[in-house]
């Protein structure tokens, strides 16, 4: 939330920043981040397919490691979104787009452990 410096309740987030002075480079530089990070699984998903790195041995495998690139793609359009609607203009949204990165990105984390 923006507000005065002289109020002491006030605590300034990243997204305050990219609401006001920064918000260009905010947009690029998360979005910059969510699809290098989402490109990191797509990139292994297709090394095993193409046998560069050791193959599945199961459907389970497989199927885990497509829904971690799910999760990875619905949390990176969340991450974009979420610096697009910045705090200052777009209260509401922002909030249900941050709800959405926190919760559905830790999946793609989750989900290539079980591959083990």
């Amino acid at each position: 939330m923006v507000k005065s410096d002289a109020d002491p309740e006030c605590k300034s987030y990243i997204s305050d920043v990219g609401a006001t002075s920064l918000k260009p480079l905010f947009i690029a530089m998360g979005t910059t981040t969510v699809v290098v990070f989402t490109l990191g699984f797509v990139t292994e998903r297709w090394l095993r397919h193409t046998g560069k790195l050791a193959h599945n041995t199961s459907w389970a495998q497989k199927i885990l490691s497509i829904c971690a690139i799910i999760a990875a793609i619905a949390g990176a359009v969340g991450l974009i979104l979420l610096t697009i609607f910045d705090t200052l203009h777009h209260k509401h949204l922002h909030d249900s787009f941050l709800l959405l990165f926190m919760y559905v990105l830790p999946f793609a984390y989750l989900f290539p452990p079980l591959l083990a």
